[in-house]
């Protein structure tokens, strides 16, 4: 039996997309992170542990929340200026400190998923960033971990005030700038005479005569431009 050469070809492109779209399901799902367990004091829940965890977040390349968010989030705490907020599952933080291989590191993005609500202290450290420490919860299930949640605004480039004013309509006319009248003088039309032959051999010339057109007169005008404001 013979296999068309198409056949095959269509039959490994087919297998090669879903082995793809499979590998990428897989790799979706291993990033796709879910925060199941608290582990009751495994951070201080002191201010300068959050700023100590903010530094770490900070550090990662490409991390939105830099030393200013820190600065800020250790002022607003001193301060008392952050709220205490229940936490309810479902919430996906960016970045999120814990521990990983016995050491402090920090991870993202990690989504609650503990079956409860959780009391934090909420600080907005700016620029859309706000910072979630996980303290001093009533059940004494309190982890000290601290968290953010990064809705940094888009940045849109917005043109100077000058380029919008040159943008702007403009009220234009024309103006006649120059004229100049002309003459053209009558053309000379000549009718040719008929030769008429008589039986006799004899000639004889008619009609024929000599007309001048009558002379014209013509103006020519010239337009600028001119705006408001130029």
């Amino acid at each position: 039996m013979k296999i068309k050469k198409s056949g095959v070809i269509a039959f490994m492109a087919i297998m090669i997309s879903t082995i793809l779209f499979s590998s990428s399901v897989m790799a979706t799902e291993q990033m796709e992170r879910y925060w199941v367990k608290m582990n009751p004091d495994r951070f201080e829940s002191t201010p300068e542990s959050a700023v100590e965890q903010c530094g770490r977040a900070a550090s990662l390349p490409g991390s939105k929340v830099t030393t200013e968010h820190c600065a800020t989030l250790k002022s607003k705490m001193d301060k008392g200026e952050c709220r205490v907020q229940m936490v309810p599952d479902g919430i996906r933080f960016d970045l999120m400190s814990t521990y990983e291989n016995g050491r402090p590191a920090v991870v993202g993005p990690m989504t609650k998923k503990l079956g409860r609500t959780d009391q934090a202290t909420v600080c907005n450290v700016g620029n859309g960033i706000t910072a979630y420490f996980f303290v001093d919860d009533p059940a004494g299930v309190s982890c000290g971990n601290l968290a953010f949640v990064v809705e940094a605004p888009e940045v849109i480039e917005v043109p100077l005030v000058t380029e919008l004013l040159d943008q702007q309509p403009q009220k234009c006319r024309w103006v006649e700038s120059n004229r100049e009248a002309h003459s053209i003088p009558g053309q000379l039309f000549v009718q040719q005479p008929t030769l008429l032959v008589g039986c006799n051999g004899g000639g004889i010339l008619v009609g024929g005569n000599v007309y001048q057109m009558p002379s014209l007169s013509t103006v020519s005008s010239t337009y600028t431009r001119v705006c408001d404001g130029l």
